[in-house]
């Protein structure tokens, strides 16, 4: 056996713990602040963007002198918000105009003749179907404006339980790894000047865990979910 080599500690360095400067003290009160604004929506009446907004407003104004208006106004990802902008204005606009009725009219048509023999059939179908929608809808608002209340129309046409069609759904479409659009946390890496992966390694990465993702949910389905009231049948 070989012996076991000592760590020398004699390149490890070690940190002294700092105090909190004026600048940190004042961010941690006025973040602080936010969560309790945005915990207490229903007492005050303000909905969580005019609060984010507000409170983004306090925290570059010179008195507070936290950050400066240049430096808070370069570090902002605008893509990231005309984003999620635009796939929040689509998710509406599919609504107002019955975009999602007539496609809840031709899934009724194309599958209303189909007889489901087990649960396990409809399960596949939601865990796949979902799993996948961020290939073909990246935003996830606008994945759950159209894949809920479709599922909701599949799971009346077979009897199945909407509150568990629901909620497999949501866990579903909560994948978006393929690309960086796919996710609004890794749009917001991809963007940086030191992109910390590649598009490539975000795809390689996904081909294998996507798999797993899915089969891991079939699995929880029937060695929990079914068991706590969640059981499609």
């Amino acid at each position: 056996m070989k012996p076991v080599e000592k760590i020398s500690t004699e390149n490890i360095i070690q940190y002294e713990k700092q105090p909190l400067t004026k600048k940190e003290k004042k961010a941690a009160v006025l973040i602080s602040l936010t969560v309790i604004l945005w915990i207490t929506e229903p007492l005050h009446d303000f909905d969580i963007a005019f609060v984010t907004i507000l409170m983004s407003l306090i925290m570059i104004m010179p008195k507070v002198d936290l950050i400066g208006w240049r430096e808070a106004f370069n570090r902002v990802s605008w893509s990231l918000i005309f984003f999620v902008a635009g796939a929040t204005a689509l998710g509406s606009l599919l609504v107002k105009y019955k975009v999602l009725d007539v496609i809840q009219h031709q899934l009724y048509q194309v599958m209303h003749h189909v007889k489901l023999v087990n649960e396990f059939v409809p399960l596949v179908i939601i865990v796949v179907l979902t799993v996948t929608s961020h290939l073909y809808i990246t935003s996830h608002t606008t994945r759950a404006v159209v894949f809920i209340p479709l599922l909701i129309v599949f799971g009346k046409m077979f009897g199945l339980n909407l509150t568990a069609v629901v909620f497999i759904a949501l866990i579903g479409t909560n994948y978006c790894l393929t690309f960086p659009v796919s996710s609004k946390a890794l749009l917001l890496f991809y963007e940086n000047k030191e992109r910390p992966f590649t598009i490539k390694q975000l795809m390689y990465l996904s081909l294998g865990i996507m798999p797993v993702y899915m089969l891991t949910m079939i699995v929880m389905y029937y060695v929990y979910w079914q068991y706590v009231g969640l059981a499609l049948k």
